[in-house]
């Protein structure tokens, strides 16, 4: 007889705790304030009015000064007094909130990663006041070509014309600032004249980035396309010239456009007509 030992049961082993972390710290304090106001999301189409109508806001919730303060002192100083600025980075904040109360979702989503309110309102005006290179042009050669109207105003009116000028050159550029290079581009685009017409448009009602290298591929590209037309039809030309006729023997065009072979057509259905008597062609 064969005996058999029972197993002895495993006990389970007893959960050990685990060490307790410390609770966080919990920061108190005055939520921040937003009063209720409406303003149409930002686009293109009413950039300039929606920058007024924010600014104003901003002014009206007392944070509009955030926005001063990153102009005055620039992104790094900025960026160090919200560091160790409580109230600063509150008014911050406050700041940020409002100006993203008036942005679509995509446009928020574009402007996430910029670190506070001036940097965001920075971007914002380079990325909708900015306008496109013709009417910055059309503007500057306003400017350089403007003379005093001695009959429409005086001096102290042609002062403020021309300031008035520089200031709507300014919301347009984005900035107080415009890159000579820049300005060259434009003049150098503008005096290729009519054969590069197409190309000026072009690149001129575009929003890119006129930069040397760009703009002079492009002239390069144009360059090539107008050779190889240009090579294309003299080809043809010589080719034209080298045709031979078989009907006159001579070169320069086809048989077909033969003006010899269509004077011997001509004489051969007049003799045919002589031949046809009244009573049709004897026998």
């Amino acid at each position: 007889m064969v005996e058999t030992g029972s197993k002895s049961k495993e006990m389970p082993e007893k959960d050990v705790p685990l060490p307790s972390s410390p609770d966080r710290e919990l920061v108190e304090g005055n939520a921040i304030k937003i009063y209720p106001f409406s303003i149409d999301k930002l686009c293109e189409d009413n950039a300039r009015y929606w920058f007024h109508a924010m600014e104003k806001q901003l002014k009206l919730q007392y944070c509009w000064q955030a926005i001063k303060y990153y102009e005055d002192v620039g992104d790094r100083e900025y960026a160090a007094v919200l560091g160790r600025n409580e109230k600063w980075f509150r008014t911050d904040l406050k700041a940020d909130a409002i100006i993203e109360h008036g942005l679509n979702p995509q446009t928020v989503l574009e402007v996430k990663l910029q670190p506070n309110s001036g940097r965001k309102w920075e971007y914002l005006k380079q990325r909708f006041l900015k306008s496109s290179n013709t009417r910055k042009a059309m503007k500057l050669m306003r400017m350089a070509n403007w003379t005093w109207d001695e009959q429409r105003m005086n001096e102290i009116g042609a002062f403020r014309e021309v300031m008035e000028m520089a200031q709507e050159f300014i919301e347009m550029n984005g900035s107080t600032t415009v890159e000579v290079k820049e300005l060259a581009l434009l003049w150098y685009l503008r005096g290729l004249g009519n054969k590069y017409a197409t190309l000026r448009d072009m690149l001129m009602g575009s929003d890119a980035k006129l930069t040397p290298e760009y703009v002079l591929s492009r002239v390069e590209n144009t360059m090539q396309m107008q050779s190889k037309s240009t090579e294309k039809a003299s080809r043809a030309h010589h080719a034209e010239k080298g045709i031979k006729c078989f009907a006159c023997r001579k070169t320069g065009h086809q048989a077909r456009i033969c003006l010899s072979k269509q004077d011997d057509d001509d004489a051969s259905t007049d003799e045919g007509k002589r031949q046809d008597g009244p009573g049709g062609r004897k026998g």
